[in-house]
């Protein structure tokens, strides 16, 4: 009751600029502001386009694994990572992006299907013995 008050005085006040007045969300700068809805259609987005880029790129991992390894390092894990910082709680919806590299990308380029174990030491970071193969905000 009281979020339908506010807009209608924020509505009311800013009837005659260009400003746009929106209680569902607005993209801004790389981030989803408003509300959990739309910040969960907009993270839904950004991951299915993540997971085709995933997928592309371990089409060429079992002939060129070190390649595969370099690409998904040093460009397209960078296009998740301001990603996960900008957007709140979002951890629970990461499990496509997660299984794309834990199933699709990461066999070919070491030769075999992984074990839970096997995947949790790839996760880690380079300087601890991993592959650093997904950086989640809570670690």
């Amino acid at each position: 009751m009281i979020t339908i008050i506010r807009e209608q005085a924020a509505r009311s006040i800013f009837d005659k600029t260009a400003i746009n007045i929106s209680t569902q969300g607005q993209k801004h700068l790389g981030a989803a502001l408003g509300s959990r809805t739309y910040l969960e259609e907009y993270v839904k987005g950004k991951l299915e386009d993540l997971v085709d880029q995933v997928t592309k790129l371990a089409e060429f991992a079992t002939s060129q694994p070190q390649a595969c390894y370099a690409a998904f390092t040093f460009a397209l894990k960078h296009r998740w990572t301001y990603f996960l910082t900008t957007l709140p709680d979002i951890d629970d919806l990461l499990e496509p992006l997660e299984r794309a590299i834990a199933d699709v990308l990461i066999p070919p380029m070491i030769g075999h299907s992984c074990t839970q174990s096997e995947q949790d030491l790839l996760a880690l970071p380079v300087r601890m013995g991993g592959l650093g193969s997904m950086q989640r905000q809570s670690r």
